[in-house]
């Protein structure tokens, strides 16, 4: 039986030669691919890798992430993600991993009440753990364990087998969680209204969010008229995510932006190719998605992919 490149764990894999990829099944992680290309960066980020994999597959989000370089042509047969993307989704506090921690035990749970066993540090990506080990994992369980969320049963002096019960508190938790992001189903798009492909622009994205099932709001962020105020703060604190074109310097978009980001929404910034050496925005540290032509499938299709990719 062969390895998983993330956790360690046993899984099936299978090599496309022609394409220059390993398609890995593994237990925890689930069903992916990986890019010969990109081997070495998913080595070093792995745990992370595996926490973001690990927390879509409990999730059942099953669709198969391809994870290559941003620049290689799209493969509709998968959720296209280069490691940088996969990496900026991972929490950046700690309040934000304990969260995806809990989760992750409920979904794992069968029923409230019900145990779960960890039996080994291949299980270490539940817990949304920068580098999995002993010290970091009993550090997230006893946090766990003493915010009341969870309650933990050790067998004998050894840190393994031990099992893991989330309590009342944690199950409301966890359902505070999944219903807050339930009742946020909106995407709100901004762009510069100045420009004649606006229209074309929204269009694209509007059925990129239908493809992946979510309403766009009605607040007209792509209006050249739109003010930012109450109005427009509120539509950005309720929308789940954020669809932002930063081709023109617009001061709505950039200032929405970057309240999307303080908020810790989940955000996808788009750039018009021909003027990206002109964007003021550090490409090195938020992903930016270029794009040539609104006529054509592509801006729809690498936005559709994003979604996917990042939006729980």
């Amino acid at each position: 039986m062969s390895k998983c490149i993330l956790c360690d764990a046993n899984a099936v894999t299978s090599r496309q030669d022609n394409a220059s990829r390993t398609i890995y099944n593994c237990t925890y992680c689930g069903v992916f691919v990986i890019s010969d290309p990109v081997e070495g960066e998913v080595r070093q980020s792995k745990w992370k890798i595996s926490a973001f994999l690990v927390n879509r597959h409990l999730h059942g989000r099953n669709d198969i992430v391809l994870i290559s370089l941003e620049s290689v042509a799209r493969d509709k047969g998968y959720v296209h993600m280069s490691v940088d993307q996969i990496l900026k989704t991972f929490p950046s506090t700690m309040t934000g991993r304990l969260d995806i921690a809990l989760q992750n035990l409920v979904h794992k749970s069968e029923y409230p009440g019900a145990e779960v066993k960890i039996e080994s540090l291949s299980q270490g990506s539940i817990f949304c753990l920068e580098q999995v080990n002993f010290e970091s994992m009993s550090f997230v369980i006893s946090s766990l364990e003493k915010k009341g969320l969870i309650s933990v049963s050790y067998y004998g002096s050894a840190f393994f087998p031990c099992t893991i019960t989330v309590s009342v508190d944690g199950w409301d938790r966890a359902a505070s969680l999944e219903t807050d992001a339930t009742h946020r189903t909106n995407a709100l798009i901004a762009i510069s209204g100045e420009h004649g492909y606006s229209e074309e622009y929204v269009q694209a994205v509007k059925t990129a969010c239908i493809i992946g099932g979510h309403p766009v709001a009605e607040y007209p962020c792509y209006d050249s008229d739109a003010k930012i105020g109450h109005q427009l703060i509120a539509a950005v604190r309720e929308s789940r995510f954020i669809v932002c074109d930063l081709s023109s310097p617009d001061p709505n978009t950039y200032f929405i932006a970057g309240m999307a980001k303080a908020l810790d929404k989940a955000i996808i910034l788009t750039c018009k190719y021909d003027v990206r050496k002109k964007l003021s925005t550090d490409t090195e540290h938020l992903n930016v998605l270029y794009w040539k032509d609104t006529q054509t499938d592509a801006l729809t299709d690498s936005i559709a992919n994003a979604i996917r990719a990042i939006v729980h």
